[in-house]
């Protein structure tokens, strides 16, 4: 796609991007690839001094669609962009620099929510048994910010380790990983900032 020329210059027309969260920093890109002059606007930038507000947890910092099964515009944007950042994670040391990480994630569901979404990711299989939880995850409760809460579906996990509707507080399996968190110090669970038993 070209970039479009105006009347009076040669130079292509700007384009404002509102917001500096993922979407706004990757349209921003994107534009700028595409030879278009981006100017950003947002309440806070990257290099800006840490903030709460800064980066939320709703911007994205984990991959999963959870659009409904006939929505299926949002549905192909959501496999795009997974497929982009899929393939800028290829190279270990090119998704460290760009914060990208993979991981192995078992999700737990009755039924077959967002199946068709799961079937088009790398090494996605169905697993005839549960796993055995009490050797590979720990439970924990977390908290955040209560407009998040109130914006997405949350779920809680139950007695049986599947996944329920419902929960003020966001409760979550966490794997095992390194990341585990040591007593008093600080791990990530899901979307939110745990402290360790």
């Amino acid at each position: 796609m070209a970039a479009r020329q105006t009347k009076s210059h040669a130079q292509p027309s700007p384009v404002v991007v509102v917001g500096a969260g993922c979407i706004g920093l990757t349209t921003g890109i994107a534009l700028l690839k595409r030879g278009y002059p981006v100017l950003l606007l947002a309440h806070q930038l990257p290099g800006d001094p840490l903030s709460p507000d800064f980066a939320s947890t709703a911007a994205g910092a984990h991959h999963l669609s959870f659009t409904s099964d006939d929505d299926w515009r949002q549905r192909n944007f959501d496999m795009r962009t997974f497929e982009r950042l899929w393939a800028e994670s290829e190279d270990a040391a090119k998704g460290e620099e760009r914060g990208l990480m993979r991981l192995t994630q078992t999700e737990l569901y009755k039924g077959d929510l967002h199946l068709r979404f799961l079937e088009g990711l790398p090494d996605f299989c169905i697993h005839d048994a549960l796993p055995d939880l009490d050797q590979y995850s720990q439970g924990c409760n977390t908290l955040q910010r209560r407009n998040n809460l109130q914006r997405n579906e949350r779920r809680r996990v139950g007695d049986d380790g599947i996944q329920d509707e419902g929960a003020s507080v966001a409760e979550c399996l966490v794997k095992r990983y390194a990341r585990q968190g040591q007593k008093g110090e600080e791990s990530v669970c899901g979307e939110a900032v745990v402290i360790g038993p």
